[in-house]
């Protein structure tokens, strides 16, 4: 059909009809594009929760092994010879040790000559 050999009141029904068979398109297309937008921001929030949730999960596993490996530091330091066996301490521990081992040899000498010493010879010159 031409719409060239159409009278006017035709013409103006066929712009009509047009017209609203576009708009009818036209509002189809924009529900089905609307639902679609709908479904991709439902889709892109419950992808992003899942990131989220994935993401705070991570922190905290960070902050935990960070508090485990900074306890593990610190129980280390404190076994450490810095702490445990200082050069200082090491020191104080070596002439303690030196000092009763001369006085138990002193002891040993004292009682093997009261061991080879006879009753008779124990008087007060012996002893001092």
């Amino acid at each position: 059909m031409f719409i060239a050999f159409e009278l006017e009141p035709k013409v103006d029904q066929l712009m009509v009809e047009f017209r609203d068979a576009d708009a009818l398109k036209y509002q189809n297309e924009h529900a089905a594009l609307d639902e679609y937008h709908q479904s991709v921001k439902k889709s892109d929030s419950e992808k992003f929760q899942k990131h989220y949730e994935k993401w705070k999960e991570a922190v905290v596993r960070f902050h935990k092994l960070k508090h485990e490996d900074a306890i593990t530091k610190f129980i280390d330091l404190m076994h450490s010879p810095k702490f445990v066996n200082s050069e200082s301490r090491v020191q104080i521990f070596q002439e303690l040790q030196d000092e009763q081992e001369s006085l138990h040899e002193q002891r040993v000498k004292i009682i093997n000559e009261l061991d080879n010493c006879r009753p008779t010879q124990c008087t007060a010159n012996f002893i001092n």
